[in-house]
């Protein structure tokens, strides 16, 4: 799309749908336009989009001073 605005729009509903490759594409292409509130929202789309897509990871350790609530 020409427009800018449009452009954006469509980033934040290809995202919305999870078209993730199509949403990263549409916020790259306006990252560096001349508009600066467009350029500010397409690169704050960007840094959501790639938030969201990390994963997460963590790790379970039993506790040897385990309680329980019944006594044997």
């Amino acid at each position: 799309p020409d427009d800018s605005a449009v452009a954006l729009q469509l980033g934040y509903l290809y995202s919305a749908v999870g078209e993730q490759a199509k949403a990263k594409e549409m916020f790259t292409a306006q990252r560096g336009n001349p508009d600066p509130q467009i350029a500010a929202q397409s690169a704050a789309a960007l840094d959501q989009l790639r938030r969201d897509s990390q994963f997460w990871s963590g790790s379970i350790r039993p506790s040897p001073f385990d309680q329980s609530r019944f006594e044997n």
